[in-house]
């Protein structure tokens, strides 16, 4: 492969417009909670050895929706003994009743459309139900909005005008008619079990193709705070001279040259999430809810915890890792055609009624554990650079956005 000195960067254009690159899908996860009109509907549709087995599994819940959260049962030495058995009993229960792990994360999962009260595309107030979708997650079940699809068809409608507001973002003034903005409700609406003691809830930006996993952008927004996120785009495209070479010698995949098992669409997350899943059901014949898992392979209970600690895929994140593609193994690579999408966040709280973005608090009385999520894109146009690799005659085009052209660091970097 060429070294530095055979890298030419050139800059071929500073307007290539942002919107003809893919655009980010944004996941929003709610605290993992366990609300009592869920555990009372649980409980009346299972079936039970005893009365006495009842009330002990109605009296230990909080403790195993604990250990589920936590995405690896422990069962260690470190344990309490008293609690490693309700761990078992539970397990043991679910089993009995032919439930899944996932099956019992999946009826106490807390509804989009209970989380996520106003929608608000394009500056348009739009249906919650209709834009968002139940999505897996390391977190777990969570919602997401791939944001170009469903903006670009309401810019097609007449918007409403923005009401008039004190605007604390004074530097993106204008810019949220090409956004969305969310209502949240992070209240815990007295759950039996919440995974955060505070109201607060983690949101992913990432590639609609990517499964939110370990290297994905993520920020916590706590009630009470209006949080602002305008992102900006990195993206690699590759001529066909790289696409046509071997790809140990150029080091990437195009997008549909390696078919995952577990996943739709090749990427480099997905690719060491699958690595992961690989070494899980090879070495100990289960997965962890945390993974995808199209119900193909059981779900780990407590019973596997001795066999996924000794795989350390905790600390695994960032090693060389690779698939079984066919027979074949193959190293987890990036793809040659990617996107990245890279945010800077604001935020303000929202007591002062003056700050009230689009009117979302003009028929709410009380705001308590509410909180305000808007994203936008924060430049209509990118910086295009050519790299040109003389050793091979390779061209890679690589597409930065900015608003005017390159910073002086930018030049550094790319030189």
């Amino acid at each position: 492969m060429p070294n530095d000195s055979a890298v030419i960067t050139s800059i071929m254009s500073t307007n290539f417009p942002s919107y003809a690159l893919e655009q980010p899908t944004v996941t929003i996860c709610s605290p993992y909670k366990v609300v009592k009109s869920r555990v009372d509907e649980f409980f009346r549709i299972m079936t039970f050895d005893s009365d006495i087995q009842k009330y002990e599994l109605e009296q230990t819940i909080s403790i195993f929706a604990h250990y589920l959260q936590r995405n690896k049962p422990d069962i260690s030495k470190k344990s309490n003994k008293s609690v490693m058995i309700i761990i078992m009993k539970w397990t043991d229960f679910l089993e009995k009743n032919y439930w899944t792990i996932s099956d019992f994360l999946i009826f106490h999962h807390q509804p989009c459309d209970e989380f996520i009260l106003k929608c608000y595309v394009a500056r348009k107030p739009t249906i919650c139900s209709d834009i968002f979708r139940v999505s897996k997650t390391r977190y777990g079940l969570c919602c997401s909005y791939d944001y170009l699809q469903t903006r670009d068809a309401l810019l097609l409608k007449v918007n409403p005008p923005l009401k008039k507001r004190r605007n604390n973002f004074r530097q993106y003034n204008g810019l949220f008619e090409d956004g969305i903005t969310f209502l949240l409700n992070l209240s815990h609406q007295n759950p039996i079990y919440s995974s955060n003691e505070y109201n607060a809830a983690l949101v992913y930006l990432h590639s609609r193709d990517d499964y939110p996993f370990v290297y994905t952008n993520a920020a916590w927004i706590s009630s009470g705070i209006e949080m602002v996120y305008r992102y900006s785009i990195n993206a690699m495209v590759s001529s066909t001279a790289v696409k046509n070479l071997d790809p140990s010698l150029r080091k990437c995949y195009s997008r549909d040259e390696v078919k995952l098992k577990f996943f739709d669409h090749y990427t480099l997350e997905n690719c060491n999430i699958e690595a992961d899943m690989e070494l899980m059901i090879e070495k100990c014949n289960c997965l962890l809810t945390r993974y995808p898992n199209q119900g193909f392979v059981k779900d780990c209970t407590v019973y596997n915890s001795f066999c996924y600690h000794s795989l350390g895929i905790d600390y695994s994140f960032y090693h060389k890792k690779f698939v079984n593609i066919n027979g074949k193994r193959m190293q987890c690579l990036e793809r040659c055609n990617y996107v990245r999408h890279i945010p800077t966040s604001n935020s303000a709280p929202i007591a002062d009624p003056e700050l009230n973005s689009y009117g979302v608090w003009d028929d709410i009385k009380n705001i308590t554990g509410l909180a305000l999520f808007s994203l936008f894109r924060g430049s209509t146009e990118s910086v295009v650079y050519e790299k040109t690799l003389t050793a091979t005659n390779l061209e890679l085009i690589v597409w930065i956005s900015g608003f005017a052209g390159p910073t002086p660091q930018d030049r550094r970097d790319f030189d």
